[in-house]
């Protein structure tokens, strides 16, 4: 049972990490190509929309997701808890979708601070509840230890984005390629993801489906049970990222405004943080392909463990899981630190995207680490500990935002990302040592 167990998430971590690293090279294509097109500023103005995504998507699938996936992994069966959960996304991302497109002219004008954001931010409401159906099945396979399904939904997403732009861009005439087309790919690629994941689920799961009786066993589970499953997991997952989310956007649509305060014009300000968020941020999250993936698999093989009392195989995956973050890391470290500036040069033709590269290579073992850390405290059950870090890490990153970067200016920036990173990751360590310790107190009285 113990090597079966491993061998699902090695197996599944190498399929969904082959597949992210294949998308991140795709998407850095796509990334270079993108800037090449928009330049700094536009790219900036590009950026500035996802703080609003990322609050909707918490809303409408985050929650739901890791729910089902937790679920899933835990009663070894899911089709009733997908149908309910894939019920709640799209109703919420529909809601959602009218009051983006609706109020779209109040988010740009009080939240972003930037009108040029308004008709990209009305294109991003279309992506909503094809998201919805994407988040819903992988996290059924999530659950299910099936990795296959997400990572392949992960690539049509990229490849089709990609395409479309370049379509778009090259073969239609008098077109010039902007923010708001820009969006557009990024709507048609979700949308083709959720199409495929969604028949994907459809051809996996027919016997369960089709199965005679099922559809009234199907309805009833979905009235009672599920219902109180997913609602009370999902809830606070939902309520905790989304405060989490609202003070990522909040930092972000911060960062311009702060560096206005410190000097720069507002063409200058969305340039540089165009240039850090679309330019250098891109490489230093490049090998979360690997963590990422094993974060993903993470939950629920924890949650399993813990379930099952197997404290050997758990143990052995946080060991192992934690050590490879942590090297990781480090190599990325030194990486960047050797060959940021050339990297900069080379791929973007952007000397100051470079520049960053280096004072950030130090984010990487606290960042990497961090992710893996959090991804076990959650299948340990320790889901207000890494809201209350992750809370507590914004809260002072964002005050370092008001207090210093108007008056020190980008220096200030990296530093208050460093010392809430490194915040977060030291704060999650101490927690999981100590829960550790008193879980083997437990199993040896």
């Amino acid at each position: 049972m113990l090597n079966l167990k491993k061998s699902t998430l090695a197996k599944g971590t190498v399929i969904l990490t082959v597949a992210g690293l294949l998308t991140r090279v795709l998407g850095f294509f796509y990334r270079i190509w993108l800037s090449d097109r928009l330049g700094s500023e536009l790219l900036g103005i590009y950026q500035m929309i996802f703080p609003i995504s990322g609050v909707c998507y918490t809303i409408y699938a985050s929650g739901i997701q890791t729910a089902i996936s937790k679920l899933t992994a835990e009663k070894e069966s899911g089709v009733s808890l997908f149908f309910h959960g894939l019920t709640v996304s799209l109703f919420l991302s529909l809601l959602l979708s009218l009051i983006v497109y609706e109020t779209a002219p109040f988010l740009a004008a009080r939240f972003l601070f930037e009108e040029r954001t308004v008709v990209p931010l009305r294109i991003l409401s279309f992506m909503f509840p094809f998201g919805a159906v994407t988040a819903c099945c992988n996290g059924y396979y999530y659950g299910k230890s099936n990795s296959r399904f997400p990572a392949v939904s992960q690539l049509t997403e990229q490849i089709i984005r990609i395409v479309c732009a370049y379509v778009l861009a090259t073969f239609v005439n008098g077109i010039t390629f902007s923010c708001e087309l820009a969006v557009l790919v990024l709507v048609f690629g979700e949308a083709a993801s959720a199409v495929l994941s969604l028949i994907s689920f459809l051809v996996a799961e027919c016997h369960s489906l089709f199965a005679p009786g099922s559809t009234r066993h199907l309805k009833k589970r979905i009235k009672k049970e599920q219902f109180t499953s997913i609602s009370m997991l999902a809830l606070p997952l939902g309520f905790h990222r989304l405060i989490i989310n609202l003070l990522h956007s909040f930092e972000a649509t911060l960062v311009p405004y702060t560096l206005q305060q410190s000097g720069l014009t507002k063409s200058d300000a969305i340039s540089k943080f165009g240039i850090l968020n679309g330019m250098a941020f891109p490489f230093i999250f490049f090998p979360t392909a690997l963590t990422g993936s094993l974060s993903v698999l993470l939950l629920p093989a924890v949650s399993r463990a813990k379930g099952e009392e197997n404290t050997v195989y758990l143990k052995k995956v946080i060991r192992l899981s934690l050590t490879f973050s942590l090297i990781l890391g480090t190599v990325c470290t030194v990486f960047f630190l050797v060959s940021g500036k050339f990297l900069g040069n080379l791929v973007f033709h952007e000397p100051l995207a470079g520049e960053y590269l280096l004072i950030l290579a130090w984010l990487c073992p606290f960042l990497y680490v961090s992710s893996t850390l959090s991804s076990i405290l959650n299948g340990l059950g320790k889901v207000y500990v890494t809201f209350s870090v992750s809370v507590l890490s914004l809260i002072l990153k964002i005050g370092c935002l008001l207090l210093f970067v108007p008056r020190f200016g980008m220096p200030a920036y990296f530093a208050s990302l460093l010392l809430s990173q490194a915040f977060a990751t030291i704060a999650e360590g101490i927690v999981l040592i100590t829960t550790q310790t008193a879980y083997s107190d437990i199993r040896n009285s």
